[in-house]
């Protein structure tokens, strides 16, 4: 183990079983993962969440609008090609 690990928190899962020994599962280092929000913090993310929600709802219907366009000049592009081979 790396000396700068020694004093690192930790969260280590597993299994205690009747022998009394504990069977580590995995163990994960806590730094670097983000804290939970405070109140405050939890309702300004909701709001701007609530406001972000048409706005992705637009640009998913768009998405699948162009999806769906993009499918049809293939079908159409491969038609003329087809037709194209039969002449």
């Amino acid at each position: 183990m790396a000396e700068e690990n020694l004093s690192s928190q930790v969260a280590i899962q597993g299994l205690l079983i009747p022998t009394r020994t504990y069977d580590v599962a995995s163990v994960t280092f806590l730094e670097g993962i983000p804290q939970p929000l405070r109140t405050g913090q939890a309702t300004e993310a909701t709001d701007h969440a609530e406001a972000a929600a048409p706005q992705a709802e637009n640009t998913a219907d768009r998405a699948e609008r162009t999806a769906e366009r993009l499918a049809a000049e293939a079908r159409n592009a491969e038609a003329r090609f087809e037709a194209q081979l039969r002449k």
